[in-house]
């Protein structure tokens, strides 16, 4: 059976519900523009801030659950890739072959032969914090791509 086109109806309901979660969460809209990346940056530090940090927080204070965190990379990491597709093009797979892996991994493959994680991606944004910025790895994937002379526009 072919998984593809079921990840990529799944990628894209998840998307849609990113924007649902950005205005209801954190009053913006995203709109599938490239810049809106920077939008969901900024929500997803909001979410970041919102976890407990260290035994303490972890102890006075209910943060999201794991459960919780996974669904809103999911959901934000959804969003990033399609904006990368509708911009640059692209094609949701589930990739068995990433080593370490324990099953298939959801990747995005780029129409330069690359491929990238958006889910994995805001999953550490989401957990370490701002030095995973989303909107400067987004940035540095486009650069890429333009680079390598296959933006499909």
């Amino acid at each position: 059976m072919n998984d593809e086109p079921i990840i990529c109806e799944v990628m894209e309901a998840y998307s849609h519900d990113a924007v649902d979660l950005a205005q209801e969460y954190c009053g913006e809209t995203l709109d599938f523009s490239e810049e809106s990346i920077e939008t969901v940056e900024w929500c997803l530090g909001r979410f970041h801030e919102s976890i407990p940090k260290g035994f303490f927080g972890n102890l006075f204070r209910r943060g999201p659950s794991t459960e919780e965190i996974e669904i809103v990379a999911r959901v934000f990491g959804g969003y990033i890739g399609e904006v990368y597709r509708k911009h640059h093009g692209g094609e949701w797979i589930l990739d068995d072959s990433i080593p370490g892996a324990t099953g298939p991994i959801v990747t995005l493959h780029q129409s330069n032969g690359g491929k990238f994680f958006p889910t994995m991606k805001v999953y550490k944004r989401l957990t370490a914090g701002p030095e995973d910025n989303v909107w400067a790895y987004y940035r540095v994937l486009a650069r890429e791509l333009d680079k390598s002379g296959n933006e499909q526009g």
